[in-house]
């Protein structure tokens, strides 16, 4: 029964996998360098002065070079809400959230994924080839704003800056992105203290809208622990298992 209840999430699965592999592409954890090994968790770093004169361009070089960071996150699409939070840390993400009730968290170490239920203590873990990092890419919507830089440098017919706003008490670049060939639009939000997105409205040609929030950002290095299962937790790898499907067919 409770490997049953585990299939039955696999749609929330694969959004907290694609919430995941979204932000790794998008500057966060894509350096190689190891990271240290703090012994406290990570604080709210002092925000870093910022030039009135400086550009989209530099705002996001400056995200990019983010490799440590703790938020809160909000996505909602029409009436559907999805609450949770997330470290990263080089080329390690962590996401818990809770669904129907029932703590989940979800790591990416490198090209792994797993997927583990506390309160089940069972884990699955899934190896992420590039193929499934760009199909994951691909229907993400979020991931529009991972070539923003390059939109931004090369492509100043399909974006605009409309404002700069306050969102979560932090300076915001407010810019519009139009897909050229569907037309659709999507806002995003770029903090001026650390230039990184904090806010993603994506618009639907039929009015249906998609908004990620990202709030509480922590920037700094965070704890190695956060980033590992307990060691009691069996591990069921889906790729073993797969192969053994396929030789048995």
């Amino acid at each position: 029964m409770r490997k049953k209840r585990f299939r039955n999430k696999k749609l929330v699965l694969v959004l907290s996998l694609l919430i995941l592999t979204s932000f790794l592409l998008t500057g966060c954890g894509s350096k190689s360098t190891p990271a240290p090994e703090p012994s406290t968790p990570a604080t709210q770093s002092e925000t870093p002065a910022t030039s009135k004169t400086e550009s989209i361009v530099d705002l996001l070089t400056k995200g990019e070079k983010t490799e440590g960071i703790y938020y809160d996150f909000t996505v909602s699409e029409n009436t559907e809400t999805l609450q949770g939070k997330m470290w990263i840390q080089g080329t390690k993400a962590k996401t818990e959230m809770v669904v129907e009730g029932e703590t989940m968290i979800s790591l990416i170490d490198g090209n792994t994924f797993y997927t583990y239920l506390p309160a089940e203590k069972t884990a699955l873990k899934f190896t992420v080839d590039q193929q499934t990092a760009q199909q994951a890419k691909n229907q993400n919507p979020y991931l529009v704003f991972s070539e923003l830089k390059d939109t931004v440098e090369n492509k100043p017919d399909i974006y605009k800056e409309l404002d700069s706003v306050v969102f979560d008490g932090v300076k915001c670049r407010v810019l519009e992105y139009t897909d050229p060939q569907t037309k659709e639009r999507a806002k995003v939000w770029v903090r001026e203290d650390y230039g990184i997105v904090s806010r993603v409205e994506a618009i639907n040609n039929d009015g249906s809208t998609w908004v990620m929030e990202v709030k509480n950002i922590k920037v700094g290095s965070q704890p190695v622990e956060v980033f590992t299962l307990p060691a009691d937790v069996p591990i069921t790898d889906m790729d073993e298992m797969m192969k053994q499907l396929g030789q048995n067919n």
